[in-house]
């Protein structure tokens, strides 16, 4: 009975000491609690075995928060992801959203470096001017078959090509001239 008892001391102490519940030396002290002071190791005959002592210590109970620790080696992925990549080509000047942040359509996200763009737009000058007066020329004619395909002097495919010259004359985006 006593060394079933020792036996399940000794595995509950191991077992609290594992978990942090208990620090080292109470669990020797149980050891030492578990461990018979003396054994007899002969019995003259006709007489009964000497009765076993224990030495016994008594410790306090401590009532404490275990916290528990898992360390590991593995990877983490963004559930979600965007990539966001820019029409023209530029410096990144500065960047206008921290990781993480929610952002909605329309807000600004980077500051792209402007002077390239501007100088190689101001460079075009002469080649806006002359597209210009193309896209004048172009909405002239333009009009006069409109009043002319009304009237059929003018045939529907000859209205359709002079319309789709005043959309290719056209610019697809201006850009300020101020540096």
């Amino acid at each position: 009975m006593a060394a079933l008892f020792g036996a399940c001391a000794i595995l509950s102490g191991a077992a609290a000491y594992y978990f942090g519940v208990w620090p080292a030396p109470l669990l020797l002290s149980l050891w030492q609690t578990t461990a018979p002071a003396e054994t007899a190791t002969t019995t003259p005959a006709g007489t009964a075995p000497p009765a076993r002592r224990f030495r016994s210590r008594f410790a306090t109970v401590l009532a404490r928060t275990c916290r528990s620790i898992l360390s590991g080696i593995g990877t983490v992925q963004a559930y979600n992801t965007v990539n966001v990549q820019s029409r023209i080509d530029g410096e990144i000047m500065q960047i206008a959203f921290e990781e993480g942040q929610d952002v909605k359509q329309g807000d600004v996200l980077a500051i792209i470096d402007p002077r390239p763009c501007r100088r190689s737009w101001s460079s075009r000058s002469p080649f806006r001017k002359k597209d210009q007066a193309l896209l004048d020329g172009a909405i002239l004619d333009m009009k006069r078959y409109d009043t002319l395909i009304l009237k059929d002097f003018a045939t529907r495919q000859q209205v359709d090509q002079q319309h789709a010259l005043v959309d290719q004359y056209r610019p697809r985006w201006s850009m300020t001239s101020a540096d």
